[in-house]
């Protein structure tokens, strides 16, 4: 039988899987940022521009190794299992981001790095729970 996928926890845009643990997908999250700046100050991230836009990251959906830019060549961040943060602006990784629409993965300018393949499509996984037998209709 086909289990329902929270697609809270599945990433909807993915750019590959993950070299770190070998069994996730990187997917694309949009971080909304620190509003106040305040986060990202305190742990002396000015360098980094202005941390309180939104700004995109990948992310494995199984070990939650991170990466700042598209290229899993780059070096990752490991978020901390008791209290993840986004690496840039220090928010808290799960309240303050989403996985990215693919609107918004081209609004960062990403899109090329996307594997379509590895796209997840949350209405195609509603129809399947409703008809968990597709290739069991009648015969006319």
């Amino acid at each position: 039988m086909n289990e329902p996928i929270d697609h809270s926890t599945t990433p909807l845009h993915s750019i590959g899987h993950c070299p770190v643990c070998e069994a996730g997908l990187l997917g694309v999250r949009l971080c909304h940022g620190d509003p106040t700046g305040r986060l990202a100050a305190a742990a002396g991230l000015r360098h980094e521009g202005d941390t309180r836009r939104i700004h995109g990251l990948v992310i494995c959906d199984e070990c939650e190794a991170i990466w700042r830019t598209p290229d899993p060549q780059t070096p990752h961040e490991l978020a901390d299992a008791e209290h993840a943060v986004c690496p840039r602006c220090q928010t808290d990784l799960w309240q303050r981001s989403h996985w990215a629409s693919l609107d918004e993965v081209s609004r960062l300018g990403w899109t090329e790095s996307i594997d379509r393949e590895l796209d997840f499509d949350p209405d195609a996984n509603a129809a399947a729970k409703n008809d968990p037998h597709p290739d069991d209709a009648p015969e006319s």
